[in-house]
């Protein structure tokens, strides 16, 4: 009994043919011959010659002919070890010589144990001539109930001469549907309706979230971007895994698999040249450069599991990591002191959150906080325990170590979140931008309870200090924060109209700055100023379109000028008090902020009222004062200006 099918014929000239899956066909591309009339691994090939000058692929083709007798003559190459229910496609390229009556069929078909033909086979197709040109045929066939081979015949007819080559039979890989779940031994999930066994190409695409058996063995499984496997036992077979970069920005990646080599990642994907120097970087913890592949380079060994690197591609495309399965509890990446470029090991999301709060984490960092590069941006975004967050398979990111050791990221922080950043958040926020006209700088404050006015590690966090910053925004912690710099800063969900936020730039002279706010959840009748000390105004920011704007006259690289004020009355000058002024201890130095332009004194005493420093100076935004050396303890800090009087209790150490 003979079926329709429906038949794929490409109208390509000189095209060269490519599959993913597992060829089962042998000497396919005719270039291997017993005699000039006898192709290697075929079993039947009548009136067959070796032709080198009519050639679709490679040195040689096949040319059959048949004389105007009657009949045909045949070529014919038996596939065995078909399994049934599998897919696969049967494909090859023609060119038939356009004398009058020509005719090739395509004559193939399933077989079971005993030779017999079976139904849903592909047999009696009449190939088109179409005008003497390289046509394809290809056709995907599933196997029958009781096959166990594929028998396949092409047949010449009278008064033709025809040109065969690059004939292939493969097997189909097995593609992930998840319909029915995320259970890998389901067979519901897959495209066969059959679990793949160890044989076979899997292809994963970049909806999936799967969980592994404990034991799984494969030829090779390919996995799309934004896909999710998740297995804590062993994986056996290639793996690899695509990462799009959509422009060609550069962009912090890891190899979420063992084994990957370096110089094949390389020569593997395109990547931008600039001189000898390969769009591929180390960043050097040592001197805070990178550290660029050098063209033609070799035996620089495989990617470290865990470790982060820079790349660039010449234009947006894809990077493949291709090596084995990464079955390692806990990954150790080496630390030391000042900033690590660190990436994700594993084939699944891992949480920042697990990472920042793991206990050798926790003590080996300097802040709690991860650096993700923002290429759109060209800034470092920061995250913390506060953000609800999820670093992608393929994704680095620098951390802050205070000293020696090893940063570990473990199998238990794995988790099916999707290929995203940042979660819709119900707390209260406000995000500070800052903008010169050819870029913008965002600092966050978050209003949290058990939050404090300090600095609270893994809530609050400084901007990236990995390299230089020449534009940025800033906050510095409303109480005590040893002078840090803050990207994200945590403040308690109460108390609003009380606390007053130091806010920090740096720009060069002569720019052209606005500053805008964007507020989620804020309390009923909140309302957000900023108070610029120089021009002595407050701006309200939480109305549509409001910007305060300025144009600088000299570099600004600190605080004391601005201030950002929660209040639910309107704001003047005349609220302007001693309470905005911060005073810190910075290394041997007292740093006083937020005062207004004038002169100003300072002076220190011990807790017995002993004098042991007095200081008078011009203020103008921030004033550093050299400490003099005196004993560990409790000092009072009188600050006196025109404003009035400040005393201040600090413990210097």
């Amino acid at each position: 009994m003979k079926k329709n099918y429906i038949l794929t014929l490409l109208m390509m000239l000189c095209l060269t043919v490519t599959s993913f899956g597992q060829e089962m066909m042998l000497n396919g591309g005719l270039e291997n011959w017993i005699s000039n009339t006898r192709p290697t691994d075929w079993t039947t090939y009548q009136n067959i010659t070796q032709e080198s000058s009519e050639k679709h692929g490679g040195s040689f083709s096949a040319k059959q002919t048949k004389d105007a007798t009657g009949g045909y003559k045949k070529l014919i190459q038996n596939i065995p070890n078909t399994t049934v229910g599998e897919s696969y496609t049967v494909s090859f390229w023609y060119k038939i010589a356009p004398d009058a009556g020509s005719v090739v069929k395509m004559w193939s078909n399933f077989r079971d144990a005993s030779g017999a033909f079976l139904d849903g086979t592909t047999a009696d197709i009449t190939l088109p001539v179409n005008d003497n040109a390289w046509t394809k045929y290809e056709e995907t066939v599933i196997a029958p109930a009781t096959s166990v081979k594929f028998w396949f015949e092409v047949r010449t007819y009278s008064n033709t001469t025809v040109y065969f080559d690059d004939f292939s039979f493969v097997r189909n890989p097995f593609t992930w549907t998840g319909a029915a779940n995320n259970n890998y031994n389901d067979a519901a999930n897959w495209s066969t309706n059959t679990v793949p066994s160890e044989n076979y190409d899997i292809i994963i695409p970049s909806s999936a979230t799967i969980n592994m058996p404990a034991t799984l063995t494969v030829n090779s499984m390919s996995i799309a971007a934004g896909a999710s496997i998740i297995s804590t036992g062993t994986i056996t077979g290639s793996i690899s895994y695509t990462r799009n970069i959509p422009t060609d920005n550069w962009y912090l990646i890891s190899s979420p698999v063992a084994d990957q080599d370096k110089d094949a990642f390389v020569s593997a994907s395109s990547l931008a040249i600039s001189g000898i120097n390969v769009g591929f970087a180390d960043y050097e913890n040592s001197t805070g450069d990178w550290s660029y592949y050098q063209s033609g380079a070799s035996g620089t060994g495989n990617f470290g599991l865990g470790e982060g690197h820079a790349v660039k591609l010449n234009t947006a495309g894809d990077v493949v990591f291709t090596g084995t399965f990464n079955d390692a509890e806990s990954i150790a990446v080496s630390s030391t002191p000042g900033y690590n470029l660190i990436g994700n090991p594993y084939l699944t999301s891992v949480s920042v959150k697990e990472m920042l709060e793991e206990a050798n984490n926790a003590n080996l960092l300097l802040e709690q906080t991860v650096w993700l590069w923002d290429q759109a941006l060209g800034t470092y975004d920061l995250k913390n325990i506060a953000d609800d967050m999820e670093i992608a398979p393929g994704q680095a990111f620098f951390v802050s170590a205070a000293q020696t050791g090893s940063f570990s990221i473990n199998e238990s922080m794995q988790s099916h979140s999707s290929d995203t950043f940042q979660k819709i958040t119900t707390r209260p926020e406000l995000a500070l931008t800052l903008s010169n006209g050819a870029a913008s700088r965002t600092a966050s404050v978050f209003y949290i309870d058990g939050a404090t006015t300090g600095f609270d590690n893994g809530y609050d966090s400084s901007i990236f200090g990995g390299l230089g910053n020449e534009f940025s925004i800033f906050t510095h912690a409303v109480a005590n924060g040893s002078g840090r710099n803050l990207g994200t800063q945590s403040l308690p969900d109460n108390n609003f109209e009380n606390m007053i936020v130091p806010v920090g730039v740096i720009a060069e002279s002569g720019s052209a700055l606005e500053f805008s706010a964007r507020l989620e959840n804020l309390p009923e009748g909140i309302k957000v100023f900023l108070e610029d000390k120089e021009e002595n105004t407050f701006t309200r920011l939480d109305e549509l379109n409001a910007s305060h704007k300025i144009t600088t006259t000299s570099i600004i690289n600190s605080v004391g000028r601005f201030y950002l004020h929660t209040a639910k009355s309107v704001l003047s000058i005349s609220d302007a008090t001693l309470d905005n002024v911060s005073i810190l201890k910075v290394h041997n130095s007292l740093r006083i902020s937020g005062l207004q332009q004038g002169k100003a004194s300072v002076k220190l005493f011990n807790v017995l009222g002993k004098q042991v420093l007095n200081s008078a100076f011009e203020f103008n935004g921030m004033k550093d004062i050299s400490l003099p050396r005196v004993a560990k303890g409790i000092y009072i800090v009188q600050l006196e200006t025109a404003e009035g009087t400040l005393n201040k209790k600090i413990i210097l150490e």
